[in-house]
């Protein structure tokens, strides 16, 4: 099972990620002060990060959780405003990106592709299911031979 650490969600975004991974993924929210220690104690293998507004004490969560959990998988979520900061200021990206603004089908297109990440990432660790148990991103229609 994948396990989705959501740092400084709202309510609505965090019923919205939970909506959309179903029982994919275990989704947990926590807040800034909570997510170091949950991370080390738990599997988890995807962040998502609210980065709005964006500190630095926020920044440095997200760096601690990627220096905590090899291989995490990371969605930041924020507006456009924020990811340009990020580039600018030279910070490291996330492995994928939720804009403010996304529809639906945008949110779950790129949560499910955070998740499929989640399990290659799991598989070459030699940590996951096997490689044709996992979903494909069609949505788990569609299986390796």
């Amino acid at each position: 099972m994948v396990v989705l650490l959501g740092v400084e969600l709202t309510e609505s975004w965090l019923t919205r990620i939970r909506e959309q991974v179903g029982d994919e993924a275990m989704v947990l929210a926590v807040g800034l002060a909570d997510a170091e220690e949950l991370a080390r104690r738990l599997p988890v293998s995807v962040l998502v990060a609210n980065l709005e507004p964006l500190t630095a004490e926020r920044l440095l969560t997200c760096s601690r959780l990627r220096a905590t959990v090899s291989g995490l998988v990371t969605v930041f979520l924020g507006p456009d405003d924020v990811r340009d900061q990020l580039a600018n200021d030279n910070q490291p990206p996330p492995d994928l990106w939720i804009g403010t603004d996304a529809t639906q089908a945008e949110t779950a297109m790129t949560l499910r592709a955070a998740l499929q990440q989640a399990r290659y990432v799991a598989l070459a660790a030699g940590g996951g299911p096997d490689l044709d148990e996992a979903p494909l991103l069609s949505g788990g229609k569609d299986r390796l031979p």
